[in-house]
């Protein structure tokens, strides 16, 4: 998750786990499209933005991850540079809602009740990690209590995404299962956060999360990194590495989709606008050459 530009997702050293083996019903929603692309939260603050999702769709893009449960247009703190942002055409349809800490539970859990429940709801965004004391931190344990009535309350036309820790190496995600009676075995998708600059870390790493758990994936956040100073990828680099990593990950057959960060412009830094740049999109709403590389993958 990202809250300007970049924030840190550290991963922790691989801890020993007990495989689940344990499949979704088959009656699941499913949702066309591998590609889809993640927006942080001075997204729509861009000079291009309405702009961005038209170019994205026209390169294959098909889904979006955002930071809020309620759609962009309504959150009146997801920009906080300029308020609600207004939403291209077609966007909210295309955007994953996620219930972001335990204060969006109950709201989520109308919605769930509702005669027009969500087709997808994401649990928890990285909940072992608080970015600027913006986000609070939230023990498995917790977050167990928390959302036991609202993944009870789950009706068959909506698909649960699990929550999805910040360091997918630790055992935040096994301690929630155990305080969390049969939980796991109604969420539907795997959601998974995908750092490293080398491709076949990031390979491994969904490897071991899909052993884990046996379950279909979803990549809900990937590129290099998002910290300063350990990815020097000029624009070349950074197309070979979307190319190495997609197409691998494409093979491994229970990934269903890749969210690549930042379908926005932005940067890790300051001096690094062509240095290791994620943007799918310039600062004026156009093309850039990563996204014609990642049209390139999303069509293949």
């Amino acid at each position: 998750m990202y809250l300007a530009l970049l924030s840190l997702a550290p991963l922790l050293a691989a801890a020993g786990t007990v495989e689940r083996r344990q499949e979704p019903s088959s009656t699941r929603n499913t949702t066309s499209g591998f590609c889809g692309a993640v927006f942080n939260t001075d997204a729509c603050s861009k000079v291009g933005w309405s702009k961005v999702w038209s170019e994205l769709t026209a390169h294959g893009v098909s889904n979006a991850i955002g930071f809020s449960l309620q759609p962009f247009s309504q959150k009146n703190n997801y920009d906080t540079t300029s308020g609600p942002c207004v939403e291209p055409q077609g966007f909210d349809a295309a955007r994953i809602p996620l219930i972001m800490d335990p204060a969006d539970t109950n709201k989520a859990i109308e919605w769930l009740k509702s005669d027009h429940p969500p087709p997808y709801l994401g649990l928890f965004n990285e909940p072992d990690l608080s970015y600027g004391g913006s986000t609070p931190v939230t023990l498995p344990e917790a977050a167990a209590k928390n959302l036991t009535t609202l993944i009870n309350a789950k009706p068959p036309s909506t698909t649960l995404l699990s929550p999805v820790p910040a360091f997918p190496y630790s055992d935040w995600l096994d301690q929630f299962d155990g305080n969390c009676t049969g939980c796991m075995d109604k969420i539907d998708i795997i959601s998974a956060h995908i750092y490293h600059v080398k491709p076949e870390d990031s390979i491994a790493q969904i490897e071991a999360i899909h052993k884990r758990w046996q379950k279909p994936t979803w990549v809900t956040e990937i590129s290099p990194t998002t910290q300063v100073g350990n990815c020097q990828f000029n624009a070349d680099e950074m197309s070979k590495y979307m190319t190495t990593v997609v197409n691998t990950i494409k093979k491994l057959g229970y990934v269903e989709k890749i969210f690549w960060n930042t379908g926005a412009y932005g940067i890790l830094g300051p001096g690094y606008e062509n240095i290791c740049n994620p943007s799918l999109t310039k600062e004026d709403g156009s093309p850039t050459a990563l996204l014609d590389t990642y049209k390139g993958l999303c069509s293949s």
